[in-house]
């Protein structure tokens, strides 16, 4: 039934909605918790998963470092597997790349999804508890490497996404949270392959979890249809004479 009205409301307002993708942060600083759950603790944006559509248990996606540089600690097996670090130093928990070595991530889905959220968790006692990336999609890899090592990735057939760079203090540790989603609830880009290009002055954050979201949260669908009501109603206040 959802389903249904939302589909019926896009139609209806066929030229009104003009979806974004708006990117969410959020720090927990309570790194010892007196519960016993390390993780889990955000408010503002979904927390660590072991069931979305990239994680090792659903047997869709892998993960590996297109570049030269493998990536430290873990490497890459621990970004998918729901758990994140044990602790704020922890460093086969974390992937991350040496200071001034800008690598990136490539995340293969096996097959072309709608993307609803992508999130990415880290954690730090100092400053690679801070996170800094541009996110890219494609549905194919075009050539050899596809380009994954260009400057320009957009010049070699990438689509942006969007872009963040936190800057908590880093006086105190902390878990860091990033949310990339769509400020009406839908779909914020489709691919098979997700390209996260680390960017770092510093040394790269201690990245713990990359979520991909390819089914709405039940308050993503209210929003979703809340938001293409509203932007209908303001796109017909707008036509009347």
């Amino acid at each position: 039934m959802k389903t249904t009205i939302l589909t019926a409301l896009a139609v209806i307002c066929a030229g009104y909605a003009h979806a974004a993708v708006i990117v969410t942060t959020e720090k927990y600083a309570n790194t010892t918790p007196t519960d016993g759950n390390t993780w889990n603790k955000f408010t503002t944006i979904a927390n660590l998963s072991n069931t979305d559509y990239a994680n090792a248990s659903q047997g869709h996606a892998t993960f590996s470092v297109p570049t030269d540089t493998a990536a430290k600690g873990g490497g890459t097996a621990i970004l998918n597997n729901g758990l994140g670090q044990a602790n704020e130093n922890s460093s086969p928990g974390s992937s991350f790349f040496d200071v001034n070595a800008p690598n990136r991530y490539l995340i293969d889905l096996g097959s072309a999804q709608s993307i609803f959220a992508f999130n990415s968790y880290s954690w730090h006692v100092d400053a690679r508890q801070n996170q800094a990336y541009t996110l890219y999609g494609s549905t194919t890899l075009l050539s050899a490497g596809s380009g994954i090592a260009s400057a320009n990735l957009v010049s070699t057939g990438w689509n942006f996404v969007g872009s963040v760079t936190t800057s908590y203090s880093t006086a105190t540790p902390g878990q860091v949270g990033v949310s990339f989603t769509d400020n009406l609830g839908g779909s914020i880009f489709t691919a098979r392959y997700v390209l996260v290009d680390v960017l770092q002055a510093g040394g790269s954050s201690f990245i713990g979890e990359f979520d991909v979201v390819t089914v709405p949260e039940p308050s993503s669908v209210a929003l979703l249809g809340f938001g293409l009501l509203a932007a209908c109603l303001r796109g017909r206040r707008r036509r009347l004479p």
